[in-house]
């Protein structure tokens, strides 16, 4: 018999898999410079009902119950790109009579007043 524990055999490849995607978590965490990372496992249990032959019971029968488990580790690195500009406001828009379409023209007169 054994215990029914994360350190069971059952749980080998949960184990396995789970040390994998820490080690590849954390390395992509150097390699992009990323200081925020969640990782996520996922046990889904499923318990299967099964009528077995059993001679030494009453009934000749006996119910047993075998534990299905699925895992799933998924890991999130949070890396966040950026990039900021700002135009220096040393343009203007103006209507463009040939194209017929609004184009930039450099101000001329740097001097005005905003109504």
């Amino acid at each position: 018999m054994e215990r029914l524990t994360l350190n069971a055999d059952v749980f080998t490849a949960l184990r396995n898999d789970f040390d994998k995607l820490l080690a590849r978590t954390v390395g992509n965490m150097m390699i992009k410079h990323s200081d925020t990372a969640s990782v996520t496992l996922r046990l889904d249990i499923d318990l299967i009902r099964r009528t077995m032959i059993d001679e030494s019971s009453p009934d000749g029968t006996r119910e047993i119950i075998m534990p299905m488990f699925e895992h799933r580790i998924s890991s999130v690195m949070q890396v966040k790109s950026e990039e900021k500009g700002r135009s220096d406001g040393s343009y203007e828009m103006a209507w463009d009579e040939l194209r017929r379409e609004y184009t930039m023209r450099p101000v001329i007169n740097e001097q005005m007043t905003f109504d």
